[in-house]
């Protein structure tokens, strides 16, 4: 089970994600949430797109997850990158373990898959090598 977040890492993530949007040019938005579709933070995008958009994430991912397993039969694998394209529009989910917990990130821009991917990985490289914070 996962420890809940704190104030102090819900502001440590959106400078991450606010560095995300610098990165990736035409950004519609970065999300950051839980596995089971909470948010947590998130850059261009209101309060109510940001809480459908991580429900959406954590099924979506969910359900690729699933597909993989079907298609690999090893109990293992998972989908750690999802990426989807609607006309100019590119969203990526990416799993990323962020101290002791598992967190979500989407990005969706009209931009190059290439730019998304890089944007995204980026932050997801930033969460990932955030400390553990310390236990009092």
């Amino acid at each position: 089970m996962q420890a809940p977040l704190g104030p102090h890492e819900r502001s440590v993530f959106l400078p991450i994600l606010e560095r995300m949007a610098s990165r990736i040019p035409n950004l519609a938005c970065g999300i950051l949430c839980s596995p089971d579709g909470m948010q947590l933070c998130s850059v261009m995008a209101s309060h109510e797109q940001a809480a459908k958009l991580a429900a959406l994430c954590g099924s979506l991912i969910s359900i690729c997850d699933a597909t993989v397993n079907v298609l690999v039969q090893d109990g293992l694998s998972d989908a750690g990158v999802v990426t989807t394209e609607s006309g100019s529009l590119q969203l990526v989910g990416l799993k990323v373990r962020c101290t002791d917990m598992d967190l979500l990130l989407l990005a969706a821009a009209k931009a190059s898959l290439g730019v998304v991917l890089v944007g995204a990985r980026t932050a997801a490289a930033e969460l990932s090598a955030m400390p553990a914070p310390k236990v009092q």
